[in-house]
């Protein structure tokens, strides 16, 4: 973010930088989002969703990284939430993509209906369990949450997506 005297590097938790950095996450998928989709359409749709699930991965562990070390500047985490937002460009193509191919035509109404409602409650829960990690155990933490959600979910053998090791630094 630039101020008066120009780049400004500290991390002030103001709405302002709050905004900054979510909208550095929705702009790739505003963006970019017709470019998953060809993606999607070209290549394999689980191997697109594990190469987006893996950028995402590496971004959101970078930046509990950061934000865990007191090294993080607001200029660091908004290109990190733009490599993050450029695999969900990629990720919800294919996803959507792949649910029109396994639900089949007669069955997708009622495939993309259950997959909204699901959606929407995650949604509701997970902004709610953010704002108590965030308020309990601090931005890091839950970062390294986000990170450990997209641990490799859908590779066999690879993990169920949760977290089951606890680090000291945020317990």
């Amino acid at each position: 973010m630039l101020d008066a005297d120009g780049p400004r590097d500290d991390l002030t938790g103001s709405p302002a930088d709050l905004g900054i950095v979510v909208l550095s996450t929705r702009l790739p998928v505003i963006l970019f989002t017709l470019v998953g989709g060809a993606i999607g359409d070209r290549f394999p749709r689980r191997a697109v969703m594990l190469v987006a699930d893996l950028i995402r991965f590496g971004a959101h562990g970078a930046s509990a990284a950061l934000l865990l070390t007191g090294t993080a500047h607001i200029w660091m985490l908004m290109i990190l939430q733009l490599v993050a937002g450029t695999g969900s460009a990629l990720f919800n193509p294919a996803a959507v993509g792949l649910v029109a191919t396994v639900a089949g035509g007669e069955r997708l109404q009622a495939a993309n209906s259950l997959i909204s409602i699901s959606r929407s409650a995650a949604s509701m829960l997970a902004l709610g369990a953010a704002g108590v990690l965030v308020t309990l155990v601090g931005a890091g933490c839950w970062r390294a949450s986000a990170a450990g959600s997209r641990r490799f979910g859908g590779v066999p053998g690879w993990g169920s997506g949760r977290s089951t090791s606890r680090s000291s630094t945020c317990w």
